[in-house]
């Protein structure tokens, strides 16, 4: 296939429609229960008709410079935002012209769960490992993660 994976350099990481520098990034989703008991199957057949969600986990980890105002301000007034996530390879789709092969992640709604100071590297540089707790965006988005994908298959 000529088409290349994902590489570090096609992560994109915006924040409240600003793209920011993240030094790295962990999108986490350790719980994703489904309900699959009998409110899960039609009356009078066996066969699960839809599977409702049940629980779910998510969880973001961002490291980040701090050598900017902005990302300290936003800590300090730990308010809502929305987190975008974007790998883009740049390679356009033929098929789909403009399109490129992206994944997207949008977090309609996060706020931080980290309250402690930066870290100051060995170099003088501050950073600080960010744990950022996605939320149900009831208003807007009605969700609380999204994904969307453009690629040319078209069956699996």
């Amino acid at each position: 296939s000529p088409t290349r994976p994902f590489l570090p350099q096609d992560v994109t990481v915006s924040i409240d429609g600003a793209n920011e520098d993240i030094i790295s990034l962990e999108l986490i989703c350790p719980e994703n229960e489904l309900q699959n008991d009998s409110d899960a199957r039609s009356l009078g057949s066996k066969t699960l008709a839809v599977l409702p969600p049940k629980d779910r986990t998510l969880g973001l980890t961002l490291t980040q410079r701090y050598d900017t105002t902005t990302a300290w301000n936003r800590q300090r007034d730990a308010s809502a935002m929305a987190i975008i996530i974007t790998m883009d390879t740049g390679l356009t789709i033929t098929a789909l012209a403009p399109f490129t092969y992206k994944l997207q992640c949008d977090l309609p709604k996060v706020f931080y769960d980290t309250g402690g100071p930066p870290d100051v590297s060995d170099s003088g540089i501050l950073t600080h490992e960010l744990s950022i707790i996605p939320v149900l965006d009831t208003i807007n988005a009605g969700k609380d993660i999204v994904f969307s994908l453009w690629n040319t298959t078209t069956s699996y």
